[in-house]
């Protein structure tokens, strides 16, 4: 594929180098992009909006929602033979501090342009620049309900839902902060500079995945109903960035060459299988419970490679100076990570009186992951100067190599508690309230063993002369080692939220819902590495050194982040029909932690014949 190319274009004459993507002491699984829906059930939400979405199910009563309680859920208003759901929302962006640019002191609101430059430049710290990427979720989803058979089979219901993910954005690097609390990177595009580098060349990332399911639901007698469900995800993600430059002849300068070239493919799978079972217990009690697993597997193929050649003339050619710089690195990664999930929920609605009616639910979920990957680097560069003004002569030669091989497996497990409470109150024929409370516990840890073997080497020499003494200096160093990387990551996270909707109805055309949400999380990460080196050989300056079996901690400080957000809900619902509904929604939300704001859009269609 792209190693092909990149071996054409590191053997065509142009001497190898530049930065490959030295891991030291780092590991392979931190290169891999994980996604929400990775290893997770796949819902249609339709109120799934930044900040309400992962508080709703279990709160709010509707047949959509009701399926991540159990599939049996899925027979609905039975008065209702037929149910269809369609929806379209805007993308959510995430922001990446790009440390590396002039520290500029920019407001949230104040524009880019070159004035503005010119007049902040002086503020204080810490603004900075950041460029942005947009994350993987659908942005359109869907789902149709019928009855089949009702003659034959009037206690059948089946349905089908579908969810589509795509995107091309610019081409972007794994976020560096993937596995740290994603509050702290999730800034809106608005609160600093959106940017892209932008080269000639390709720089693009395209993203397509599919998420449909099966559903179907059976009254087995006037009490209780079973239910089945069956879902498959579909995804790919595919980018390359690369450019190419020549400067072509000059009078000063006869060759720049410089090229790059990154690519990153991941694939992900999964089948999801999931049972259900509902029914009356009592007078105006509802119960029921659903049992689900999912197998899938994620892989990762990155590669990338550089190219630099910039030359003004030889010392022979040009006996007054001259400068010569070649470099080149190559790269691959592969990355694969398999398992399953199981997940289960339990749930009890009681209607209070004719006019209230409380849900309270439990869902679990439990994740083990078998990881593995291998990796290899290789990395030169080679650069000479010289320069002579009169009797003065300065040269500078310059050479370094790098080689890092490294294979690797480990374990990953993920477990999710989520306990929702929520009441549906019917205030007047016009109004409807809801009330709720959902509070969530999560830990997921990583465990992963790579064997490494580096080789690096670097070299520089200084020679000048002041016009009577010649003058010299030497540094060389060498290092190898043979050694296995442990990496031990644990992330938990705990979250109380509390959405309030209210629901009134102008006329038989038109309906408002407005909402709140706030959402208060406590995130606390550990992060350590553990090289265990059976050799190590250091040189430097002639000077050598050896060392067996013994081992160094890279311990990083544990992080603690706590967030409040909130979230608004404001939409509208016209019925043109009696049984159709187009729904427009729109959710502001701020969070303390990022000091951000931003808005989502969202536009339903409801039919019900």
């Amino acid at each position: 594929m792209r190693k092909t190319t990149l071996l054409l274009l590191l053997a065509a004459g142009i001497t190898q180098a530049a930065s490959g993507q030295y891991y030291d002491r780092g590991t392979i699984q931190k290169n891999f992009e994980t996604t929400d829906f990775f290893f997770t059930p796949s819902w249609v939400n339709p109120f799934g909006l930044d900040g309400f979405g992962p508080a709703v199910a279990g709160v709010v009563g509707d047949r959509l929602l009701d399926l991540q309680l159990s599939p049996s859920l899925a027979r609905g208003d039975a008065e209702r033979g037929t149910y269809a759901y369609l929806d379209f929302r805007g993308a959510r962006q995430r922001t990446q501090p790009q440390y590396d640019y002039r520290v500029y002191a920019l407001a949230d609101d104040v524009a880019l342009t070159e004035s503005s430059v010119r007049s902040d430049m002086y503020y204080p710290y810490p603004g900075y620049w950041q460029s942005s990427y947009r994350l993987a979720e659908p942005v359109m989803t869907g789902a149709v309900f019928t009855r089949p058979a009702p003659s034959l089979l009037p206690g059948l219901t089946a349905g089908f839902t579908y969810s589509l993910v795509t995107d091309d954005q610019a081409y972007y690097e794994v976020p560096s902060g993937i596995y740290r609390n994603a509050e702290s990177a999730d800034a809106a595009a608005s609160a600093g500079v959106p940017i892209t580098d932008i080269y000639s060349g390709s720089d693009q990332m395209h993203t397509i995945g599919h998420f449909p399911s099966l559903i179907a639901s059976y009254e087995v007698s006037p009490r209780w109903n079973v239910g089945a469900r069956l879902a498959i995800a579909r995804f790919n993600r595919d980018g390359e960035f690369g450019n190419f430059y020549s400067q072509g002849q000059s009078p000063w300068q006869n060759e720049s060459v410089s090229s790059q070239f990154n690519a990153r493919n991941q694939e992900y799978r999964h089948t999801d299988l999931s049972i259900g079972v509902d029914g009356q217990v009592g007078n105006g009690a509802h119960v029921g419970a659903s049992l689900g697993r999912l197998s899938g597997t994620g892989t990762q193929y990155s590669d990338g490679g550089s190219l630099y050649r910039h030359e003004y003339g030889t010392p022979d050619e040009l006996p007054t100076g001259g400068s010569i710089y070649r470099s080149g690195s190559l790269s691959d990664g592969d990355i694969t990570r398999d398992g399953s999930t199981t997940y289960g929920s339990v749930f009890l609605r009681r209607d209070l009186d004719q006019d209230r009616r409380l849900t309270l639910a439990y869902r679990g979920t439990w994740s083990d992951l078998t990881l593995s990957g291998s990796s290899l680097v290789t990395d030169s560069s080679y650069s000479f100067s010289q320069s002579m003004h009169r009797d003065n002569l300065y040269r500078y030669e310059y050479a370094h190599d790098l080689y890092d091989s490294r294979t690797g497996e480990g374990e990953g497990t993920t477990r999710n508690h989520r306990i929702s409470a929520g009441l549906e109150w019917t205030l007047s024929p016009k109004n409807r309230l809801v009330l709720g409370a959902v509070g969530t516990h999560s830990l997921e840890t990583i465990d992963t063993r790579e064997d490494a073997t580096v080789t690096q080497w670097s070299y520089w020499e200084n020679q000048w002369n002041d016009g009577s003494t010649p003058r010299e200096e030497l540094n060389s160093s060498r290092r190898e080692e043979v050694k296995e990387v442990q990496w031990t990551f644990s992330h938990r996270r705990a979250s109380l939220q509390v959405p309030i909707m209210l629901w009134h109805t102008f006329s038989e055309h038109f309906e408002l819902v407005a909402g709140v949400t706030r959402r208060m999380t406590d995130v606390k990460i550990a992060d350590e590495t553990l090289a265990l080196f059976d050799h190590r050989y250091l040189e430097a300056n002639g000077r050598e050194t050896t060392e067996a079996n013994f081992g160094e901690r890279y311990r990083e400080p544990t992080e603690y982040a706590t967030e409040v957000a909130t979230s608004l809900l404001v939409g509208l619902t016209a019925s043109p029909a009696p049984n159709f509904d187009i729904r427009l929604l729109a959710s502001p939300q701020w969070s303390s932690l990022t000091n951000t704001r931003r808005t989502q859009w969202w536009l339903g269609f409801q039919l019900r014949p």
